[in-house]
């Protein structure tokens, strides 16, 4: 050390200070030579995973039970007009949970590709995936719903056989359109908790 009172290093020795190393980089999830916080970005960072993987949790789960539990069971039970009116009533309950879930886990992802700079490209794969479930859930909420309502309408006030026929076709045919995207959603779900169980490697 250079015998200079200017130099930080020989101040420090020179009043018995702590030589302190400077933040390897800031952020809440990013932890210093010697963090004054201790294990803070460790608990941040735990939060925001257990959040994440919550929200996903639900998300996916509701989708697995309302395609494979709930839809079936109503088709099965009821006559095609009430099911359909039935249907449509929950739907609007199921896609506005979906909606939640996905803002809840775009605003978990957004600190954590921003903070956790170990995982960059993870947390980028991870808002791709959410993103792109979100889209799906909002375009089936708002568009296809809307369509697969107005053909049940049809086909309960329709004064003809051929006319509830018509009505119950193009029903038909958005329902599967909905179950294909509600599959295609519930595979990006699991594919993207699958990415949550990815620990990456720290540093001893």
């Amino acid at each position: 050390c250079a015998p200079s009172w200017r130099t930080p290093g020989c101040k420090a020795i020179a009043t018995g200070g702590t030589i302190r190393g400077p933040a390897i980089e800031a952020g809440p999830f990013r932890v210093g030579a010697r963090s004054a916080t201790g294990g803070t970005p460790r608990v941040f960072r735990w939060l925001f995973q257990f959040a994440l993987v919550l929200a996903l949790s639900l998300w996916t789960g509701s989708i697995a039970f309302f395609s494979l539990v709930v839809a079936p069971g109503i088709f099965e039970s009821l006559a095609p007009a009430q099911a359909a009116g039935l249907l449509s009533r929950l739907s609007t309950d199921y896609h506005l949970a979906g909606t939640l879930c996905g803002a809840a886990a775009l605003a978990v992802l957004v600190p954590l590709f921003l903070f956790d700079s170990g995982s960059r490209l993870l947390r980028l794969f991870q808002l791709l995936l959410v993103a792109l479930m979100l889209a799906g859930n909002l375009y089936a909420g708002k568009i296809l719903e809307g369509q697969s309502r107005r053909h049940g309408e049809e086909q309960v006030a329709a004064p003809t056989r051929a006319e509830r026929d018509a009505a119950g076709k193009g029903f038909d045919r958005l329902r599967r359109r909905s179950e294909t995207l509600n599959l295609g959603i519930l595979g990006a779900g699991v594919l993207a908790l699958g990415t949550t169980a990815i620990r990456k490697k720290t540093p001893a």
